[in-house]
């Protein structure tokens, strides 16, 4: 009976140990999409306060873009670290295709991104330009034509 007893308690403890050790894995080294998850959701939420109404909350909106581009960089960099090191279990083998394919198509719109973000600032001094020559009357998208005082849509 103490046998039995002591098998059961040193099988606990195994089982327990193998928890923690599961739990510490997930925790600490296994990918998290949940936060490349989150971190792709903050960059929709500056959408609800475009377009901006002056120049310096043109400027804020693009280096609180870029800040959380630069986040959801950072996210991403931590996944495919973490991917990286996985073993090679053949359930992880099986998915790691597409978690590449998805990641790559991340980057490739987080670059597009950052690219646009860059334009806000050549944009805002482009049309600050022409509202200065055209005394307040060209959009962003239009050319201020010398002394006419009119502008033309491009």
């Amino acid at each position: 009976m103490l046998v039995i007893l002591s098998a059961s308690g040193i099988w606990a403890l195994l089982t327990n140990r193998a928890v923690v050790d599961d739990l510490a894995f997930d925790l600490t080294k296994a990918p998290q999409s949940a936060e490349v998850v989150a971190a792709a959701a903050a960059l929709i939420e500056p959408i609800d306060r475009w377009p901006t109404k002056s120049d310096a909350d043109t400027r804020y909106m693009q280096t609180y873009v870029g800040t959380l581009l630069d986040q959801a960089q950072q996210k991403a960099d931590e996944f495919r670290r973490r991917s990286d090191q996985l073993p090679p279990t053949p359930v992880w083998m099986a998915q790691r295709p597409v978690t590449n394919s998805l990641i790559q198509a991340y980057g490739e719109s987080r670059k597009r991104l950052n690219s646009l973000n860059n334009l806000m600032e050549k944009n805002e001094s482009a049309s600050s330009d022409k509202t200065k020559n055209a005394q307040g009357s060209c959009h962003p998208h239009e050319v201020c034509v010398a002394g006419a005082r009119s502008c033309r849509r491009y």
